[in-house]
């Protein structure tokens, strides 16, 4: 394997001050595994990811992650020492929220993947002996950056950045080794020639196989992106949905992460978590029973989000429950639509103590955290006499300052029809 050569980067292993060198053992193998090892070691030595060592200061042990569909095994290492003695590479990595966002809602799509991404990426010199590793066929350590070192994500972001700085935000979005080219069918061989040129210019190779071309939709960072907007990934939601009900707090906490990560699909997340997050509390003691079963039962009920057109107006509909803040943001003037965006939040019991009013001020500005500050916005509410009025801001000056003051606050009767119709579109349609 070629690699990308260090003129746009190199992974650095800098060291704490007070760092000390560690030797680990290695660790106790499964005898099945051992022949095993010993092919990925070959592998690794031809495509010249690693090399033979005498000695070094810091040694990792190996660990085996089996394949499950080809029976074959992933050799790793423990790097957790290491990493504890490393100081940490900031550069940050997209918000994959913000990348889905600017995906969604194109007429064409083609998803490209990086092959072995981080084993195309050098080691600077005098860091290479820090990734020793021992096996029963020798010591190693990487020519090329490995799996595990904690800055490697970071290291990786930044140069994906420096090689395709003038394709990123305009046709092309990267998240790490996932690549998506995205726009219009009649631009789209011109953009895809322009990603590749900069591939062979840095020398970086991609998994043909795992590359698709011209596609409506696709799938990205667990997520399916289309013309029409984001919705979840039904595979993925498939294993959710098989997942038992959590029997102790390891697995509660397990399972609030998978559904979780989903959040923004799921109308008043916060009050269907409200009784699983509850039995995270120090002195709660563990009881599932109806309601948790309730409200873990009603993760397969959900919806996706339609892409929010940057020319059209945006509404917030508020809507107030006693356990949490909702918020479901909709295209207008379809108020049908599927909403773009949707966030709900436990209610602070400060928070809850001030009244309509103040609830529709904290939706607002969970509105802005999510997203909606880029859209001109209408608010839709349950109650009159809500809005940003002279007299509300004297008793509530505070909440009054949040609202953006090139906001022009204009208030309008929502016929009864169609607020009864718009809040019938709450729920959204199951997966299919």
């Amino acid at each position: 394997m070629k690699g990308i050569p260090a003129r746009y980067g190199e992974h650095r292993i800098d060291l704490l001050d007070e760092a000390v060198p560690i030797r680990q053992r290695q660790y106790r193998l499964n005898p099945k595994y051992s022949l095993l090892v010993k092919e990925e070691i070959d592998k690794y030595l031809s495509a010249g990811i690693i090399y033979p060592v005498l000695s070094s200061e810091w040694v990792s042990p190996i660990v085996i992650v089996p394949k499950k569909l080809t029976g074959k095994i992933r050799v790793c290492q423990d790097f957790r020492k290491l990493n504890a003695a490393t100081r940490k590479d900031h550069h940050p990595l997209p918000f994959t929220d913000a990348i889905l966002d600017h995906v969604a809602g194109h007429e064409c799509y083609s998803f490209l993947d990086g092959f072995s991404g981080y084993n195309q990426v050098s080691i600077r010199e005098q860091d290479k002996d820090k990734t020793t590793f021992t096996t029963d066929w020798g010591t190693y350590a990487y020519h090329k950056m490995p799996f595990g070192l904690c800055n490697a994500p970071a290291t990786f972001q930044r140069m994906m950045t420096n090689i395709f700085q003038e394709q990123l935000r305009k046709f092309l979005e990267i998240f790490i080794d996932d690549f998506c080219v995205f726009g219009k069918r009649s631009e789209h061989l011109s953009h895809l020639k322009q990603t590749f040129d900069k591939c062979r210019e840095s020398s970086l190779s991609l998994h043909p196989e795992k590359c698709f071309f011209f596609m409506t939709s696709g799938i990205l960072l667990g997520h399916r992106v289309s013309s029409d907007g984001i919705a979840v990934d039904i595979e993925k939601v498939k294993v959710i949905l098989e997942l038992e009900p959590p029997t102790n707090l390891r697995e509660l906490r397990a399972f609030l992460g998978h559904v979780g990560y989903y959040r923004r699909f799921i109308h008043m997340y916060a009050i269907l978590a409200a009784d699983l997050t509850k039995l995270l509390k120090k002195d709660e003691p563990y009881a599932w029973g109806a309601k948790q079963q309730s409200a873990s039962g009603t993760k397969d009920s959900r919806m996706g989000l339609s892409f929010p057109r940057l020319r059209r107006h945006l509404g917030i509909r508020h809507r107030c429950r006693s356990k949490s803040e909702g918020r479901q943001q909709k295209g207008l003037p379809d108020l049908f639509c599927e909403p773009s965006a949707v966030a709900s939040r436990k209610e602070v019991y400060h928070d809850g103590e001030r009244g309509i009013g103040n609830g529709v001020f904290l939706h607002v500005r969970l509105a802005k955290t999510n997203g909606s500050t880029k859209f001109q916005v209408q608010l839709t509410l349950q109650h009159e006499d809500m809005g940003p009025t002279k007299s509300y801001a004297r008793h509530n000056p505070a909440n009054f300052r949040r609202w953006e003051s090139s906001s022009a606050y204009r208030q309008r009767r929502l016929p009864p029809r169609l607020y009864r119709q718009s809040r019938s579109t709450t729920k959204g349609p199951p997966y299919q």
